[in-house]
């Protein structure tokens, strides 16, 4: 028996963490992308996610060595067609023989992509424009006031300011500046409408033209958590300024 109990384990563990990976499956003895693999690899690449290793493996028909070269062609087949360099080195990639993860050899011809999904709630301003659609609304993380009123925290400053560049950055980018609150089933003194302004009008002391932007109070008619909340953390998530893109 060819594999080593290391081995086994190392790969125990790889298969269990599968639901992160794509796999992409070839005929035997090739190396050849088919109609599939590309369709999936395209997918991956529209994605968004990133790829933190691709591992190629064989059926055990021929010599290691022979496996370990197709399996390493395999695996350069996919990093070629995703344009990408593989993240991990060609002796950790080209596993060929040596992890059988299925009594069908079909199976096992193949590589396996190990992905890691972005998680959009790191992503900065300018990434999640990247990929915005007119229409989209991109909440502004970090964005605070004083309890009860329309004023800014000073740690709200820096995503101001970030919004600021973006606009200036992206000169077709007209946004509608909405404002939320919390806590309450009323908006009564319209303090949603205020916070939005307050957004508004630091955007129009920085220079950008009000042809640009509109702002607008919604109150608590589109909570993301049923109001009453049941923690601060949801409070948090309801009082929220949002920026809708009207056009790009």
């Amino acid at each position: 028996m060819r594999h080593t109990f290391s081995l086994l384990v190392y790969f125990s563990i790889f298969y269990l963490s599968a639901q992160d990976s794509i796999v992409i499956y070839f005929n035997f003895n090739s190396y050849i992308l088919d109609e599939n693999a590309t369709t999936a690899l395209s997918k991956l690449k529209n994605s968004g996610g990133s790829i933190s290793g691709v591992f190629g493996f064989t059926d055990p028909v021929g010599s290691i060595e022979y496996n370990r070269f197709l399996a390493n062609k395999r695996v350069d087949a996919v990093c070629n067609y995703l344009k990408i360099s593989n993240p991990i080195s060609e002796k950790e990639a080209s596993i060929g023989e040596l992890f059988q993860f299925s009594p069908l050899n079909n199976e096992n011809r193949k590589v396996i992509i190990r992905t890691k999904v972005k998680d959009l709630t790191t992503l900065s301003l300018e990434e999640k424009l990247k990929d915005a659609k007119i229409g989209d609304k991109i909440i502004m993380k970090a964005l605070n006031f004083q309890p009860g009123l329309a004023i800014l925290l000073p740690e709200s400053l820096p995503i101001l300011n970030d919004l600021f560049r973006q606009m200036i950055n992206n000169k077709n980018l007209i946004i509608e500046i909405q404002g939320h609150i919390c806590c309450t089933t009323n908006d009564y003194f319209d303090l949603s409408t205020d916070r939005s302004k307050c957004v508004y009008d630091f955007l129009i002391s920085k220079g950008i033209s009000k042809n640009r932007m509109t702002y607008v109070g919604l109150g608590v008619t589109n909570p993301l958590y049923k109001i009453p909340e049941s923690n601060e953390l949801e409070q948090i998530s309801n009082r929220r300024v949002e920026i809708k893109i009207i056009s790009l």
